[in-house]
Formats: structure tokens, C-alpha cells, sequence
């Protein structure tokens, strides 16, 4: 087993300030946490390397034409410091009342939610990589009082390394635990429509940028459009819509401040009831119109700009 690798070195100021901010009283970590995840986000930036460098790309490739360097430069930095702090918000969730979460996540659309509830067949809320995505919309949920199932990757790999696993994990675990969750294989699994057979909330990202994202062919996934090229996604929450008849909703969370947010519950997406490439599509489309809508009000908050090779997935190339 590998030791440690370079990956893991933020992973360790995460951890190191998770544990201080817990020697703080509780009404002063969320200020605290904002501040030093400024100062570990702009270190992080300078010597991440090739993330840094694949995060430059990516800009330059879709907004290049738009925006100065300075500016791109500036939105690179700003992704860094954004990731460090949802990291240490994530990892400081359990210790939260739903008073202090609710002082900077506030949630609109809760209306649409309860109505589909309702319609007794189940709901899949549809998550983005945006904003303040990850674990904070799910606890503010649990802490409200809703039952969900979340359909998210395991946070620890076979091949992770030792300090990973002994000296990162169990930290980040502490949230992990708060939740219901399915490790997806790309099947329909058992406890996912067990969720919505018994009326129950079904959690799901939307713009999930896997490593079979390029090869998955119709009905598995299918190239949707947006920011002016496509986007290939996979379609399985909108046949286990259309199967099983649960209205399914996507939600985002947006800035309203520079250390407030607001989940906006969309209403119930109208499926096509065309089984075909076309009418899949057409479901696809509204949501990464909605996506897209967002990411090009508020760019540096979509969280692939650090993690994908966006020329690829989008199908640019770099004589673009």
C-alpha cells in the first residue's frame, strides 16, 4: 500500500483545520472556516500543479474568448479557495444545528418538494456539481425532517493510501455516516426503487462526468447540448422517472453572498413519453439548459472546471 501521495496533502490541512475549528466555540467555525479556507485555497492553487494548470485549460477553452487572462486567472484561484471551504463545511456538518445551517443555506422551492410527495410515487431530486454541492444540502434536508436515499460515490477506494485511510477518512467519514447511501454500479439497484416505491426521496447528480461518461452509448447516456457543445450525460434518472412514475425535480444551490447560499427546489420536470433517442434528449436537455443557465451566471461554482478535461467531454479540441 502507497504511503501517501501528493493528493493527499490537502486533504490533511482539511482535516488539521476540522479538528482546530473544533476547539473553537461553535458560533464562531463558520467564520473561522471561511477565512482559513481562503488562505489553504490560495496555497493550494499555487502548488496543485497539473490541477491548477487543467483548471486554466478548461477556462481558456470555454471562455477564453470572452475573458481577459487576469480574469481568467482570478476565476482559477477563486475555484480553489471555493473547493477548500465546501470541503471544510462538509467535514464540520455533524457538529451543526439546522438553526446555524440555515443561517447560510437557505432553501426555496421546499413547496414543489412537498407536492410531489403527495403524488404518493416517490421523488428523484436531481443534484448538480454547483455551488455549495456535496453534503451540506443533504444535512440541512435531515435536519428538517426528510427521508432520503442519496446515490453517491464511496469517499474511499481500494488503492487509497495509508494516511489516507487511517489519518483523512476517518474524519470525512463523520458525515458520510449521517446519511442513507447507494455506491452506484450504473444499475438500477434494488434499494433505489424500494426509495421511491415507499414514497421516499431519492437524491441523484445530474452531471456526473465518470470515466465511462465518453463511451456509454443510448439508452446508458447520451450527449446533451450545452455551453454552445454537448455534454455527455447519463440518462438513468430519467427512465427511473418514466418506469416507476416519480416526479423527478433538480436543484441547485447558488451564491446569494460570499458566505450565504440558497437551494432552489425547481418544479417537477415534464418527461417526454417518447421512449426513443429523441425523446430521452429531450429530457436531458431541460435539465442541462437549467445547469447551464447557472453555470453562466455564476461560472467559477460549477465543480468540474478542476476535475475533467472539459475539451474532451464537451467534444472540443484544442485548435478551438
Amino acid at each position: 500500500m502507497t504511503f501517501i501521495r501528493k493528493s493527499d496533502i490537502p486533504f490533511l490541512g482539511f482535516t488539521a483545520i476540522t479538528l482546530a475549528l473544533r476547539l473553537l466555540p461553535a458560533a464562531q467555525r463558520f467564520r473561522r472556516s471561511y477565512a482559513l479556507a481562503n488562505f489553504v485555497g490560495r496555497v493550494w492553487c499555487r502548488v496543485d500543479g497539473a490541477g491548477t494548470e487543467l483548471t486554466r485549460k478548461n477556462y481558456e477553452a470555454v471562455w477564453g474568448d470572452r475573458l481577459s487572462e487576469q480574469a481568467i486567472e482570478e476565476m482559477v484561484q477563486d475555484v480553489y479557495r471555493l473547493v477548500a471551504w465546501h470541503k471544510i463545511i462538509n467535514d464540520t456538518l455533524p457538529d451543526l444545528t439546522v438553526e446555524q445551517l440555515s443561517g447560510f443555506l437557505h432553501i426555496e422551492g421546499l413547496s414543489h418538494l412537498q407536492a410531489a410527495l403527495e403524488g404518493g410515487k416517490g421523488v428523484i431530486l436531481l443534484a448538480s456539481h454547483f455551488g455549495l454541492h456535496g453534503f451540506t444540502p443533504l444535512m440541512l434536508l435531515k435536519r428538517l425532517g426528510y427521508r432520503y436515499t442519496a446515490v453517491v460515490n464511496a469517499e474511499i477506494k481500494a488503492d487509497d493510501s495509508w494516511v489516507y485511510k487511517n489519518l483523512v477518512y476517518p474524519i470525512r467519514s463523520r458525515t458520510w455516516q449521517h446519511f442513507n447511501v447507494i455506491d452506484p454500479d450504473g444499475s438500477p439497484q434494488r434499494p433505489m426503487i424500494e426509495c421511491l416505491r415507499n414514497n421516499e426521496i431519492m437524491i441523484i447528480c445530474g452531471d456526473t462526468l465518470e470515466d465511462d461518461a465518453l463511451t456509454l452509448a443510448f439508452p446508458q447516456g447520451l450527449r446533451a447540448p450545452f455551453l454552445g457543445h454537448s455534454l455527455p450525460l447519463k440518462t438513468g434518472p430519467y427512465r427511473l422517472s418514466r418506469w416507476l412514475k416519480s416526479s423527478i425535480l433538480p436543484f441547485f444551490v447558488i451564491p446569494r453572498s460570499e458566505t450565504e447560499f440558497t437551494m432552489i427546489i425547481e418544479p417537477p420536470m415534464t418527461l417526454n413519453s417518447d421512449n426513443s433517442e429523441a425523446g430521452l434528449l429531450a429530457d436531458l436537455t431541460q435539465y442541462t439548459s437549467r445547469l447551464e443557465h447557472y453555470v453562466s451566471d455564476y461560472p467559477i461554482h460549477w465543480g468540474h472546471w478542476r476535475h475533467d478535461d472539459l475539451i474532451v467531454l464537451l467534444g472540443m479540441n484544442d485548435s478551438e
